[in-house]
């Protein structure tokens, strides 16, 4: 049976714990608007709700596979959100070791991006910020001119939340960096839509 292929286009800033219960679902004090909480939705109840006309807004557990989080009920169907996802990275430049400063090196790495903006912080070990960079839409991101040491990577999804890797060894060359097992999921609030037949090429 075909996967219900959704879209979330316009995350929402606001706080899914700070709205009002609403049976169960939760109400946007900004917008007055019901918040539907996908986890309570089977996947046919999903298609049925955004077949009703009207518009949406909706809390969504998306899965590093695209998956959306839903109640059992409908089988083998799934929801699947069309969110960016890494690229593989088979392995880390050599050629990008020339472009670093003597006694320094680099981190490369990946992430999955869930569609939204990643901010990544370099921290050393006493803590403090080194460098600041994003994730870009293919889920790879780079550091340059780190001079050798220790560090922790500290990666602040849009959606709220962070998660860290720690102990990332810097020499001279470059260090990647692969995905971490902690960003197996991330939360969005926001508008949800079924996803028209052209965006899914």
């Amino acid at each position: 049976m075909t996967d219900l292929r959704l879209r979330l286009p316009e995350p929402c800033p606001e706080v899914w714990e700070d709205m009002m219960p609403s049976g169960c679902n939760r109400r946007c004090a900004a917008c007055e608007t019901v918040v539907h909480d996908l986890t309570n939705y089977d996947v046919a109840g999903i298609e049925k709700l955004l077949k009703s006309g009207q518009e949406v807004c909706a809390r969504a557990v998306v899965r590093t596979d695209g998956t959306i989080a839903t109640r059992s009920g409908s089988g083998m169907r799934r929801a699947v959100a069309l969110l960016t996802v890494p690229l593989a990275m088979a392995s880390a430049s050599v050629a990008a070791a020339k472009t670093e400063k003597a006694d320094s090196g680099s981190i490369a790495g990946e992430e999955f991006t869930f569609g939204l903006k990643i901010a990544v912080t370099v921290q050393d070990e006493s803590g403090k910020t080194v460098k600041k960079t994003s994730v870009r839409r293919n889920g790879r991101y780079r550091v340059k001119n780190l001079p050798k040491g220790t560090y922790t990577l500290l990666f602040q999804p849009s959606c709220g939340g962070s998660w860290t890797i720690e102990n990332v060894e810097v020499s001279t060359g470059e260090t990647f960096v692969p995905a971490s097992p902690d960003s197996e999921a991330c939360i969005i609030v926001g508008k949800l839509e079924i996803a028209d037949d052209h965006t899914l090429t």
